[in-house]
């Protein structure tokens, strides 16, 4: 029996997660790149908004479960288990958007703050039929990809607006920033899936880009945003 708090889940693993041990891992493999790289714990604490030692705790917490490798002072990074689990929290995320936003009609800024939540409801079977009910994507409507039923991220060629030359086009296929704001900004300037943009100029004084959105009006994009959207050229 689950105690108050706790989330079953379909993982690989012995014990049931909390929302909040959740979060920290699926935190971990956003700030890792979905790699095992080492993630500080200063970091982490600013992307989940709570205090170096409270995330000193949960990393403890989660190396006992052999979910992470934590190094005091340094911080952590994700066993092979815990990346896959990781990644597995990813799909069921993704697959929350592409329902919300494909059948439910919501907004991509709302499909990305709700399917949080959503995610933590774990039964095999409902991701099945869901994958299957969305006729299995491979990417969100922010074009993310989405990891396999194992828990593998696919490779693609994507690469980031920001190395993209400038009187070249390419075609909008993913963000990797799913922050509300964020996404408002690129709604904003008219940046959605499968957008066709056209780098018109790099400023030198902070290296942003002036570029076109399907031959409409010059827009501005900060070199920052341009780093989380990906493209193919």
């Amino acid at each position: 029996m689950l105690k108050k708090g706790e989330v079953s889940v379909d993982f690989p693993v012995e014990k049931p997660f909390t929302a909040a041990e959740q979060a920290y891992l699926w935190q971990m493999g956003q700030l890792a790149g979905w790699d095992s790289g080492l993630v500080g714990t200063n970091a982490l604490a600013g992307a989940l908004r709570t205090t170096p030692a409270a995330v000193t705790d949960m990393l403890k917490r989660l190396s006992t479960k052999k979910l992470v490798q934590y190094t005091r002072y340094r911080g952590a990074q994700l066993t092979s288990l815990g990346r896959q689990t990781a990644l597995l929290l990813q799909r069921k995320r993704c697959l929350w958007e592409v329902l919300l936003v494909q059948q439910l009609k919501f907004s991509w800024p709302e499909a990305a703050a709700l399917a949080p939540c959503l995610a933590q409801v774990a039964a095999p079977r409902l991701y099945q039929r869901l994958d299957a009910l969305l006729q299995y994507p491979r990417h969100t409507p922010a074009g993310t990809v989405i990891p396999t039923e194992q828990g593998v991220l696919p490779t693609t060629t994507q690469q980031p607006l920001h190395s993209v030359a400038v009187g070249s086009s390419a075609v909008v296929v993913a963000i990797n920033d799913t922050d509300e704001a964020f996404l408002q900004y690129l709604h904003k300037r008219g940046i959605a899936m499968g957008a066709q943009v056209t780098v018109l100029e790099r400023l030198s004084f902070d290296q942003s880009l002036e570029v076109s959105i399907a031959q409409q009006a010059p827009v501005n994009l900060s070199a920052q945003a341009c780093a989380h959207i990906f493209v193919v050229c």
